[in-house]
């Protein structure tokens, strides 16, 4: 039997079901242990255990993140504790070096590890404790090939794209562009970030009537941030939505927006948004001096501008207006394929790991 373990919640976490579809394929029972916060419930069952006690707020003081963190870990070690799994499987770092002892120890070599993203790797200390964590697990496996840069060179990773099969289902055949004159629908969805980078966006296209601009998302300062974008005519906040509303959302979008602010955590990440934007066949503008960010420009999906100006609006109309919707939608179309083929791969290799003997229980 497996245990997928997630510090978070699984409805923000759809990526999960590579892992489950291998095991639901093979027969091997599972459970599911993590963490609800403040979204819907759409995963429950007899296989599935979540801790329903407050997390920290997102600008909490690290002594307050401690005390709920400790409180999740003393959850899950009584979960092993009852259920003795065979094999784990790790999502994200932050589940893993709260689980760093078990890792290390009763579970050594026994454990899928799933890296996400970036955090503090830059500290020393910190990044020789998840390099150990990388050489002991089973397979490691990366969702940005840019994560090798900063990870051991000791291991071969597996490379898997935030690409689900049952979106692949939803591609658009083209990229529908706005009419002249018309105001170009920009948009942002996705867990909400700081209160002054929203801020910052919503600045960036108050009262030009070239443009719209809607924001989606669930975070601290959703009401505020509301408050401040009802100031201007062509600005919304929009709050929480439902997953399953995603792509009609973004259908309403003409332009998505990927412009994460350069830092350590988010140079080399790719977030799911960059392949609901390939889906549904809409550009992006993009923060170039991130890795991803850079990469879009230049290959045509998207444009460029910089995060500390505010008066880009100029440079996404003038790009937009230039672009070319089918040989857009053919690039889009070709990472697609490229990122399809190697989930495949991925699948492959996770499925020989998974069931190779030893697993207890089955379906």
């Amino acid at each position: 039997m497996v245990g997928i373990i997630l510090y978070g919640s699984f409805e923000l976490a759809p990526y999960f079901k590579k892992y489950t579809k291998v095991l639901d394929d093979a027969g091997i029972a599972y459970d599911l242990i993590g963490w609800r916060r403040e979204e819907k419930a759409l995963y429950a069952g007899e296989n599935v255990f979540m801790y329903e006690a407050p997390p920290a707020k997102r600008h909490d003081s690290l002594l307050h993140k401690i005390r709920p963190a400790l409180g999740y870990r003393r959850f899950i070690r009584r979960q092993l504790r009852a259920k003795k799994y065979d094999k784990l499987i790790i999502l994200t770092t932050q589940t893993a070096l709260i689980l760093a002892d078990v890792l290390l120890t009763a579970y050594r070599g026994k454990y899928l590890f799933d890296y996400r993203d970036k955090s503090y790797e830059y500290i020393r200390p910190y990044r020789m404790l998840v390099d150990t964590i990388i050489k002991h697990s089973m397979e490691t496996a990366i969702s940005s090939p840019w994560f090798r840069e900063s990870l051991t060179k000791e291991k071969q990773y597996l490379l898997v794209h935030n690409l689900q099969d049952e979106n692949l289902k939803k591609v658009r055949r083209c990229c529908n562009k706005k009419e002249p004159g018309a105001p170009i629908a920009a948009g942002y969805v996705g867990a909400l970030r700081s209160y002054a980078y929203h801020k910052h966006l919503i600045d960036c296209f108050a009262n030009d009537k070239r443009f719209v601009f809607h924001t989606y998302g669930c975070g601290d300062d959703c009401e505020r941030l509301a408050r401040y974008a009802a100031q201007f005519p062509n600005t919304f906040v929009h709050g929480r939505y439902d997953e399953a509303e995603k792509y009609d959302i973004i259908e309403t979008f003409d332009i998505m927006c990927y412009n994460y602010p350069s830092s350590f955590v988010n140079d080399g990440a790719i977030a799911n948004k960059y392949y609901d934007a390939l889906i549904m066949k809409k550009p992006m503008f993009v923060n170039p001096r991130t890795r991803l960010g850079g990469w879009i420009a230049e290959n045509g999906l998207g444009v460029g501008v910089d995060e500390e100006e505010t008066q880009i609006s100029d440079t996404i109309y003038d790009w937009y207006r230039a672009m070319d919707p089918a040989a857009f939608s053919k690039t889009c179309d070709s990472c697609l394929t490229q990122y399809a083929k190697e989930n495949t791969a991925f699948e492959e290799k996770i499925r020989s790991v998974l069931c190779a003997k030893g697993e207890r229980g089955t379906r």
